[in-house]
C-alpha cells in the first residue's frame, strides 16, 4: 500500500532522526556555507539563489520533523510562507519587526526566487522513503537548534558583510534626507495637507478595502498602521494637550536596498513624515520630512519640496482623500 503524505506512515523516517539525516545536514550545512563564507566572497545572483534552494528545504524538513503526519500540509505551509516573504506583502511584517525588534530583517522582492520551491518535490519523495537512519543520535538536538538559528540568520542584515557595506554606502552617498518647516508650504498645499491628515484613524476610520489595518491604543499614544497599493502607512498620535503627530509613509520596495544589489529602482522614494498638531478647526503642520534616493542627481530642498507635493502625494491622497 502507498502511503499518504497526510497520515501517519510507520516506514517515514523518524521524526527526530530528519535532524541528522543527509538531506538536512546537507541543506543546513549549504545554508551557513553561503550566508557566511559564499555570499561575502562572491555577493552574486547564485550565491543569493543558493540560500533560497538551502532554506527551503530545511525549513520543510525542520518542521515535517515536529508534525511527520502533517507533511503534505508543511510543504503546502512552506510554499505559501516562501510566496509570501518573497513579496511585498511581507513588507508590513518587515517594519513591524525592524521598529520592534534589535535585530533588523531584510529581503528583496524577486519573484525568480519562487524557483527554489522546485526541492519540496525533492522533500516530499525523501520523507516517503523507508526509515533510514543516518548519524549520530545524540547530535539530533544540537543540529535542530543549529538549523534554527540558521533559518533566522539567513534574512537578517548582518554587519560588515558585502551586502551591508553596500547598503550602508548607499545610504552615505546616495541617499538625501530633506527637512521644511511649516513656512516652506503655500497655503494651497498646506490645504492638501490638511485634507490628508483629516483621514487619519483618530478622526475618520480607514476604509476596510485597504489590505490591512493594526490600531495600537496605550496611555499616551494612538498608533496605526495600514497599507495602500504604493506605500505602508504608519500613524503616531499623542492625544495630549497638544494633540501632536506623526503622518509616515515607505513604498513597498526599498530603493536603498534596490541600488545597493544593483536592481532598477521603481521608486526612488525611500520614506517621509509629516508632523502635526491637531486643532478645532483641522491641523497644523509643523514639519515635512523627505528622504529620497536621489536619482539621477541629487534634489535643491526647493525642488525637493515641489517633488514631494507634485508627485509622491497623489497617490496617497487618491487613496485616502477621494474616498
Amino acid at each position: 500500500m502507498t502511503a499518504s503524505m497526510s497520515g501517519p506512515d510507520r516506514n517515514a523516517v523518524p521524526r527526530a532522526d530528519l535532524f541528522v539525516s543527509v538531506p538536512f545536514v546537507a541543506s543546513l550545512a549549504l545554508l551557513a556555507l553561503n550566508d557566511w563564507v559564499l555570499k561575502d566572497a562572491w555577493h552574486n545572483a547564485l550565491t543569493g539563489k543558493l540560500s533560497d534552494f538551502a532554506g527551503v528545504a530545511l525549513f520543510s524538513l525542520f518542521w515535517i520533523a515536529f508534525f511527520p503526519s502533517r507533511a503534505r500540509a508543511v510543504l503546502i505551509a512552506t510554499a505559501i510562507i516562501f510566496a509570501w516573504w518573497k513579496s511585498p506583502l511581507s513588507q508590513a511584517f518587515i517594519e513591524l519587526w525592524n521598529g520592534w525588534m534589535p535585530l533588523r530583517i531584510a529581503r528583496t522582492v524577486d519573484y525568480g526566487d519562487l524557483a527554489a520551491l522546485i526541492v519540496l518535490p525533492v522533500v516530499a519523495a525523501y520523507v516517503r522513503r523507508p526509515a533510514i537512519t543516518h548519524g549520530i543520535r545524540w547530535l539530533r538536538l544540537p543540529l535542530a537548534l543549529c538549523a534554527l538559528a540558521a533559518m533566522m540568520g539567513t534574512s537578517q542584515i548582518k554587519p560588515d558583510t558585502p551586502e551591508y557595506r553596500a547598503y550602508r554606502h548607499v545610504l552615505d552617498e546616495r541617499v538625501t534626507s530633506y527637512a521644511w518647516s511649516g513656512s516652506w508650504i503655500n497655503e494651497k498645499d498646506m490645504r492638501r495637507l490638511t485634507a490628508l491628515l483629516s483621514t487619519l484613524p483618530d478622526k475618520a476610520a480607514v476604509t476596510p478595502s485597504t489590505l490591512y489595518r493594526t490600531e495600537h491604543r496605550g496611555d499616551s499614544t494612538i498608533n496605526t498602521q495600514y497599507e495602500l497599493p504604493e506605500y505602508f502607512i504608519s500613524t503616531w498620535f499623542y492625544p495630549n494637550p497638544g494633540r501632536t503627530g506623526e503622518f509616515s509613509f515607505s513604498p513597498h520596495d526599498d530603493c536603498a536596498q534596490a541600488l545597493a544589489k544593483g536592481a532598477p529602482v521603481t521608486n526612488p522614494v525611500k520614506g517621509a513624515r509629516i508632523e502635526f498638531r491637531s486643532i478645532p478647526a483641522g491641523a497644523w503642520v509643523s514639519s515635512v520630512e523627505l528622504t529620497l534616493c536621489d536619482l539621477p542627481r541629487k534634489r535643491s530642498a526647493a525642488e525637493a519640496l515641489r517633488y514631494f507635493f507634485d508627485t509622491v502625494l497623489p497617490p496617497i491622497e487618491a487613496a485616502l482623500v477621494s474616498r
